[in-house]
């Protein structure tokens, strides 16, 4: 009787070092990584900055004066930024930044314009101008960059 007791206590043993080591290479006994982190481990994570887009409605159309074969100029303008209350500036004050925009247009050559280089050129002087609006009115520049999406030259 001693023997079949030593027997099945070998064999659960066994059986339970079998199961232990299974689920110890198995990964059964390792924290989930939401406890790691819990653990006191900071883990500083940067959520992406979200992007909003204002457009400025109706186009922007101009006439060009002087002897260039391009007379007029239109083009739709839209502006991103990472700060969704400048949006509310871009609203507010958008009498005043089509107003200096028509002036910027309305002042190009539009042979020049027509190249890559002039096209470039613009639309950083298009930032410029509207940061400098925005930063009067709001205190910092919040127009992250601009877009023609449409520019039409004739």
């Amino acid at each position: 009787m001693k023997k079949i007791i030593m027997l099945v206590g070998g064999a659960l043993l066994l059986v339970g070092a079998s199961v232990g080591g299974t689920l110890f290479f198995t990964g059964a006994f390792r924290p989930k990584p939401a406890e790691a982190g819990e653990a006191g481990k900071s883990e500083d994570v940067k959520k992406p900055a979200v992007t909003h887009y204002f457009e400025f409605t109706p186009e922007f159309v101009v006439n060009f004066s002087g002897k260039s074969r391009a007379r007029f100029f239109m083009s739709e303008v839209s502006v991103s930024t990472e700060d969704e209350k400048a949006l509310e500036v871009f609203e507010k004050h958008n009498p005043e930044i089509r107003n200096d925009l028509l002036m910027l247009f309305g002042n190009q050559d539009g042979m020049m314009i027509s190249t890559a280089e002039g096209k470039t050129k613009l639309r950083e002087q298009t930032l410029e101008t509207i940061q400098k609006i925005v930063e009067k009115h709001y205190g910092t520049p919040a127009v992250k960059d601009v877009f023609f999406t449409r520019f039409v030259i004739q």
